[in-house]
Formats: C-alpha cells, sequence, structure tokens
C-alpha cells in the first residue's frame, strides 16, 4: 500500500490477516509428521501443547488400538523398549492421555494422567485440548492439567504396571527428544485417525487466560503473541511435503506416506 506525504510516497507492507482453511488428514495407515529432535523439552519443568483435532470413536478401543495426537523418543536407549518416550493420544473409546514412560524417570516405567472426553465431543466433531505441564506444582494435579475447548477437566492419574511404587508426577522431563512425530508413535504403529490443525509447542506452562486466548470463540486464530517454540499450522501456507514450523524452534515437519491429497479444507468453525 502506498501513502503519499507531499510530494513522497511511502510503501507500507500490511501483515496477512490470520485465517485457518486447512488441516492435515491422518488415514491410520502408517502416516505421520516427521518434526525431528525436539530440544525445547529437554529437562524442562515447563511445557505445554495445544491442538485442534478431530476425535474418531472407533480408532481408540484399548490399548492397542489406540491414536497417537503426538509423540517423542527420548535418545536414552537404542530402542523404545530402552528408552523413555512422551506421548499424547487417545486411549480408550473416550480416553484422552499424555503419557510418560521409561527409566528416564526412575521408577515410573510409565505413568498416566488421563480424562475422559466430555459428551458434546462426538465422532468426526473437532476440538481443542492442551495439556500444561509445570513439574514445579505441589500436587500431582498442580504439575499436569488438561483443558478441552478452553474448561479444565478432570485428570486421573495411573501407574504401569500397577505394583509400582511412588505416586509423583516427575518434576523435569527427560532429555533428548527425538523422532518428534504428530499423527504418530515412535515405532510406527497405532498412527492417528483424523484431522490434525494447529498443533504448537510452549516452553512454558500455559495459563488459563492464555488457553482461552488460543480456544477463543471456537476457531483457530493467531496464537504468535504466545511465542510457541514450535507451531505448525498444518497446510495453511505449506506445500507438500513440508509443514512450515512458525514457532521460534523452525523444526519444519516432513510430511510421510501421505500425498498433498492429505492437506484438506476441513478446518474447525
Amino acid at each position: 500500500m502506498f501513502i503519499q506525504r507531499g510530494n513522497n510516497n511511502f510503501e507500507i507492507e500490511l501483515a496477512e490477516p490470520f485465517s485457518d482453511t486447512k488441516s492435515v488428514a491422518f488415514s491410520n495407515t502408517s502416516d505421520y509428521v516427521d518434526i525431528g529432535s525436539l530440544s525445547a523439552l529437554d529437562a524442562t519443568s515447563n511445557a505445554s501443547f495445544s491442538g485442534w483435532c478431530t476425535y474418531d470413536g472407533t480408532a481408540g478401543n484399548g490399548f492397542l488400538n489406540s491414536r497417537y495426537l503426538m509423540a517423542s523418543q527420548l535418545f536414552t536407549g537404542p530402542n523404545q523398549g530402552g528408552s523413555g518416550v512422551l506421548h499424547i493420544q487417545f486411549l480408550n473409546s473416550r480416553g484422552l492421555m499424555f503419557r510418560l514412560f521409561g527409566p528416564s524417570f526412575g521408577s515410573f516405567e510409565a505413568y498416566y494422567p488421563k480424562a475422559s472426553l466430555p459428551s458434546f465431543i462426538t465422532d468426526g466433531s473437532w476440538f481443542h485440548y492442551v495439556f500444561v505441564y509445570d513439574g514445579t506444582g505441589a500436587t500431582n494435579s498442580d504439575k499436569i492439567k488438561l483443558y478441552i475447548n478452553g474448561a479444565l477437566v478432570a485428570l486421573s492419574f495411573e501407574l504401569f504396571p500397577p505394583d509400582q511404587t511412588g505416586t509423583d508426577f516427575p518434576t523435569t522431563l527427560g532429555t533428548g527428544y527425538v523422532n518428534g512425530k504428530i499423527g504418530g508413535t515412535t515405532n510406527d504403529f497405532r498412527t492417528y485417525e483424523g484431522n490434525i490443525d494447529e498443533f504448537a509447542i510452549f516452553n512454558s506452562s500455559l495459563t488459563q487466560t492464555d488457553v482461552n486466548s488460543i480456544y477463543g470463540t471456537g476457531v483457530p486464530n493467531d496464537i504468535s503473541s504466545l511465542n510457541p517454540s514450535n507451531w505448525w499450522r498444518m497446510g495453511d501456507g505449506d506445500t507438500y511435503p513440508t509443514l512450515t514450523d512458525h514457532g521460534t524452534n523452525g523444526n519444519d515437519g516432513t510430511m510421510i506416506n501421505m500425498t498433498a491429497g492429505s492437506i484438506v479444507s476441513d478446518v474447525p468453525t
């Protein structure tokens, strides 16, 4: 845009208004987005994970059929069985879980804070979630929180196997997060079925006010003011197979076992 003042012309570049018109569709056929190393998570006491997704009630009937929204392996051993892992996944037919397991967490071979999805979330419907981790919290409920569509929901905390000792959620995450994936797990099975949009990671513990800002009026909006360490728009402004990271870390994602048609015009409305 040009502005004339006296005999001088000034050109002003206006920022593109925010719009959300694309998401990525996952078909549960070994397709995922490779987001590489997630260094912002190393040994941190503060982290948050935000995303929009559609729910498929048939996708997570039991542990072996659970579906992963996000997964990353800690590089502390030669394979998943010898490494720590961070997962965000649907567990049972109506469960959402933040999962830590492996020797990086001492006695916690697996620790599951999980919640049942609210009844208003139906098959194929979009919803927004935020997991907030604060290792300095005094209780488990202070250390890990889950918000769905802007509202705080109750979590249950379980150890696996159940005969383990210890009741406290870890005070820090592990180190060396590699093999990060959106829509897949670290060993390429139990991949996601549904759509994922506007996935972001923060190296801070978001507040209720922050969550309200992200959820807004129930549709995605510009979250750059919250300084995400990673923010994948999941199709908007992207060219297959690369999903640009608009956060501070610059971890562009690569679509694996997908096509250009996996970027679709199905978004929260």
